[in-house]
């Protein structure tokens, strides 16, 4: 007997929200087909989508602040602010924003502990394969 899928599964991309600068853009096409021919993302889950894109957006733009679109290294913008990284906002920015968007891609099992965790359900997938770490943990 075939599984029901779950209720809102996405079966296309949808189009990235209208304030979306290019690279959150980029990055919610980029996602959203892995997710989308994985079967992975239903339309419960665009809001932590969006925050993932957001955030990497947020990421990139302060890395191309703080190299100046390549013309510099990360070890010289630090060095031209005197020498301390924790001072420095657009770092701490950059940090941050990249920290949000793999705590949220891991939710999606962009790590290999992730989607060890993840319950997936294949027809692969075999009911007998025992993980004795993962019942330990209650994984």
């Amino acid at each position: 007997m075939a599984k029901k899928n779950k209720a809102g599964l996405l079966a296309r991309i949808p189009r990235a929200p209208e304030y979306f600068e290019e690279n959150a853009r980029a990055e919610w096409t980029r996602l959203l087909k892995i997710l989308v021919e994985d079967k992975l993302v239903t339309t419960l889950d665009l809001n932590v989508i969006e925050g993932a894109c957001m955030n990497y957006g947020i990421y990139r733009d302060m890395y191309d602040a703080i190299t100046a679109n390549g013309t510099r290294t990360m070890a010289e913008y630090i060095d031209e602010r005197g020498g301390n990284s924790q001072k420095q906002g657009e770092l701490t920015t950059l940090n941050k924003a990249f920290d949000q968007y793999t705590k949220i891609l891991r939710m999606f099992g962009a790590t290999p502990a992730a989607r060890h965790t993840m319950k997936l359900s294949s027809k692969d997938s075999n009911p007998d394969d025992d993980d004795p770490l993962g019942r330990e943990l209650g994984l």
